[in-house]
C-alpha cells in the first residue's frame, strides 16, 4: 500500500499541475482508542507522505461500501441463504455503516468544489446513516425480513494473518459504530441506508 501511494504522491508532486490529491483511507486510522493496527498505520504513514511532500490532501475516511456486498454477498446468499463474514463482520461483534455510495459523491466533492484550493489539508470522515450502523446478525435478519426466507450469518476462522487480527479487534470494539451526516452536509443528499440498498438489488438477490 505505501509504495503505491507514495509513487502516486512523488508523481502528483513531480508533474507541477496537481492541486490536490484526495485519498481513500479508513474510518479510525489515528486520533483516540485502540486504532486499526498495522494496516491503519499504513494509511497514516501514506498521508505523512504527501503531507511532507508538499502537496495538499483529501483524506476521504469511509467505513464499508455498498459495492463490498453487492460484489462478495450476493452470489452466496443466492446459493446457500448465508452471509458470510467480511473482515468487519467477523463473529458479528461490533457495527459498521455501509456506505451506500457516499464516499464517491464525498470524493467528488473534494474535488470539484471551488474552497479546496484554500485549504491545505483535510480529512473527510464518511460513514452511511444511523440506520445502516449494523452487526452481521442484524443484517442477516434486514435480509430474512425483505427476501421472505430465512437468512443465516454463518462465522468462519479469521486468516491467521496479524495485520487481520489487529483490524478485527478495531471492528469487535466498535470502530465502524458511529454515524457521521458529512453526506448529507457535502452533497446535499442522504446516504442510502442498507435497506434500500437490498431493495436496489433484490432482483439479484432472488433464489
Amino acid at each position: 500500500m505505501e509504495a503505491v501511494s507514495n509513487a502516486a504522491v512523488d508523481a502528483a508532486k513531480s508533474s507541477g499541475v496537481v492541486q490536490r490529491l484526495v485519498r481513500v483511507g479508513s474510518l479510525g486510522i489515528d486520533g483516540s482508542g485502540p486504532g486499526q493496527g498495522a494496516l491503519g498505520d499504513a494509511h497514516v504513514a501514506c498521508e505523512v507522505h504527501c503531507r511532507a511532500a508538499g502537496v495538499a490532501l483529501s483524506s476521504v475516511r469511509p467505513t464499508s461500501f455498498h459495492t463490498n456486498f453487492v460484489n462478495y454477498d450476493v452470489a452466496t446468499l443466492c446459493k446457500e441463504d448465508c452471509l458470510l463474514p467480511e473482515p468487519a463482520r467477523e463473529r458479528g461483534e461490533g457495527e459498521l455503516g455501509p456506505l451506500a455510495r457516499t464516499s464517491g459523491g464525498s470524493r467528488l466533492h473534494c474535488c470539484s468544489n471551488p474552497r479546496q484550493t484554500a485549504v491545505c489539508d483535510e480529512v473527510v470522515e464518511v460513514t452511511g446513516p444511523p440506520e445502516s450502523t449494523l452487526s452481521a446478525p442484524e443484517m442477516a435478519a434486514l435480509l430474512t425480513e425483505e427476501l421472505g426466507r430465512s437468512i443465516r450469518y454463518e462465522e468462519v476462522a479469521p486468516p491467521p494473518v496479524p495485520e487481520y487480527a489487529e483490524l478485527w479487534a478495531f471492528l469487535r470494539a466498535g470502530g465502524f459504530g458511529r454515524s457521521i451526516d458529512t453526506v448529507g452536509a457535502l452533497t446535499g443528499q442522504p446516504a442510502m441506508d442498507f435497506r434500500a440498498i437490498v431493495r436496489e438489488n433484490k432482483a439479484a438477490l432472488e433464489r
